[in-house]
């Protein structure tokens, strides 16, 4: 069935709702507790069995209730690249796929967002356009860096959740910075208390690497060798290098060497994979090709085992997507150089990781709670409104019915992106509701189910 948007109006989260009788994840239990929730104006009021029916009522029979995801690395490329996705399309795949939170990158839009002007024409164009709620992360690229850059990232700071960096950048409008550049940010950040994002690939090494093999083939495992383990490990180490007198607030993004993920344990830095670092491997990235791409690449089998374990263990925090939607055009050249790096992930990342995660027991259930929504608010401020089940939060929420089946098919997603590495996957579990602020957003019959402009900014954090 097509997405369907915008199939009823609702009250933008100032009316009374109570879901009766669901399988509500409670922190303090570390289990799921039969039991109801009201909602009022937005925020959980009370949570406990048989409160009377009040408001709307949704019936959550035994369908279990998440906190809902958080997913802190998406590319919505709105405004500027609206072929590839809007902040329309991509939060309603948010939506759909179980996520009630957002946070933008700065990297993928136009203008990239490296100054509180160019954030301040992003918000005004994409405003009235969400359906869930969304931040943005602020960035400095290498081509801007300047005497002003300390000041820019000032006046950022109490707006964005992150500043967000590379080490290896192919976008000539958003470069990378090099080292020198990256420690004066990381002290730059500590003294605003941001989080600084690094994507890690070592710059000199893909470089050369690249050039090398592109002189010898055209194929997936050409595209592997020119960014491997080692070009991630090189990044990684000198990050934490240059953080070491520093001791700012380091977050390496999308792990995908299991190595590199071990780095960080013991070490001032947090870290994140992706589903398909955690579902794919090179062998699957040379028999689907240009669905797999993404930087950093897909590697070797016993990287997934690592990351798993990884994760499991917290030392890798949390999951994110990496949604990077295109068109399929995008991805059909026949040069593995050529076709666009990323994938769509919002609409399969959730429950990916229930499916693959929690009900194969690969981690616990207080940890999936951890990975898809808790440590990402806690990273970035967001915990006293959202990340939990609890009253006073924001009620914000995912219902699995575990005894249904999701068949991914990307021809069904409301991203733009509908070429998915999960094609054809069969997920246990199925997306009933998501419900933002105390609004159904997504209903699993009706589609979207809030006008667009109902998702709001989040801002700065610690709010």
């Amino acid at each position: 069935m097509p997405p369907v948007l915008n199939i009823y109006n609702l009250e933008n989260g100032n009316s009374m709702m109570v879901i009766k009788d669901g399988l509500v994840f409670i922190k303090e239990a570390g289990d799921f507790v039969k039991t109801d929730i009201k909602i009022k104006q937005g925020r959980i009021v009370d949570i406990k069995p048989n409160i009377p029916a009040e408001g709307k009522i949704l019936p959550a029979g035994n369908l279990q209730i998440f906190p809902g995801m958080i997913d802190p690395h998406v590319h919505l490329n709105d405004p500027g690249f609206n072929q590839r996705e809007t902040f329309l399309t991509g939060t309603s795949a948010a939506a759909a796929g179980g996520v009630t939170t957002i946070v933008d990158m700065p990297c993928t839009s136009n203008p990239v967002i490296i100054n509180l002007a160019n954030l301040n024409i992003k918000l005004k164009q994409v405003a009235d356009r969400a359906v869930v709620d969304y931040g943005f992360f602020g960035g400095v690229s290498g081509k801007s860096y300047s005497p002003r850059t300390e000041k820019d990232i000032g006046e950022l700071a109490s707006r964005v959740l992150g500043i967000k960096t590379y080490f290896h950048s192919s976008d000539k409008n958003y470069t990378r910075v090099n080292h020198y550049q990256f420690q004066h940010i990381l002290a730059i950040c500590k003294s605003y208390k941001k989080p600084v994002l690094l994507h890690a690939e070592d710059h000199d090494f893909v470089k050369h690497a690249q050039k090398t093999m592109m002189d010898k083939g055209n194929r997936p495992e050409d595209y592997y060798l020119s960014r491997p383990e080692t070009a991630e490990l090189l990044a990684v180490q000198n990050a934490i290098a240059l953080n070491r007198n520093v001791q700012a607030n380091l977050h390496i993004v999308h792990l995908a060497t299991g190595e590199a993920s071990d780095l960080i344990q013991h070490n001032p830095a947090t870290g994140e994979t992706a589903a398909h670092y955690l579902a794919f491997d090179l062998g699957d990235f040379i028999s689907q090709g240009a669905s797999l791409k993404v930087a950093p690449c897909i590697k070797p089998s016993k990287n997934k085992k690592h990351l798993w374990k990884n994760l499991q263990a917290g030392i890798i925090d949390y999951i994110a997507s990496d949604h990077a939607p295109c068109p399929p055009t995008s991805k059909q050249s026949e040069s593995v150089w050529e076709q666009y790096s990323g994938i769509p992930g919002l609409e399969t990342s959730l429950l990916f990781l229930y499916s693959e995660g929690l009900l194969k027991k690969r981690i616990s259930l207080s940890r999936f709670v951890e990975v898809t929504s808790s440590a990402a608010a806690h990273k970035f401020g967001l915990e006293k409104q959202k990340g939990g089940i609890s009253v006073g939060r924001h009620a914000d929420l995912v219902l699995i019915d575990p005894n249904k089946t999701t068949v991914v098919k990307g021809t069904d997603f409301f991203s733009k992106g509908k070429i998915t590495p999960f094609e054809g996957w069969k997920f246990k579990g199925k997306i009933i509701n998501t419900v933002v602020r105390g609004e159904i957003v997504f209903d699993h019959l009706k589609g979207i189910c809030v006008d667009p402009g109902y998702g709001k900014y989040v801002g700065g954090g610690r709010n």
